[in-house]
């Protein structure tokens, strides 16, 4: 049985040409600051990270109250992003 996620989960993408692994920890590392940097802290938790090597983009995922807490905390740890969109973990969420 699946336990209920108390707050939905979004992910933020990046492109990141010819991204390295240092560059691709680099990004996780962003990403773990802008949870940290949410306005009231506790609005936004970090994920994970996954990088599409042949799209050169890094998705990283958040568990946010909405997708404005993510966009927020993304601005204010310096991540720019033209797309944020509301993700689904088929093991964990309900379809």
């Amino acid at each position: 049985m699946r336990k209920p996620r108390s707050m939905p989960n979004y992910c933020l993408e990046l492109y990141l040409p010819h991204a390295s692994a240092s560059r691709i920890e680099e990004a996780a590392a962003d990403a773990q600051r802008a949870a940290g940097a949410s306005a009231g802290g506790g609005r936004v938790r970090y994920l994970r990270t996954t990088y599409l090597a042949d799209d050169e983009t890094c998705l990283h995922f958040f568990e946010a109250a909405s997708v404005e807490h993510v966009a927020d905390a993304a601005r204010r740890a310096g991540l720019t992003t033209e797309r944020i969109t509301r993700s689904v973990d088929p093991q964990n969420d309900d379809l």
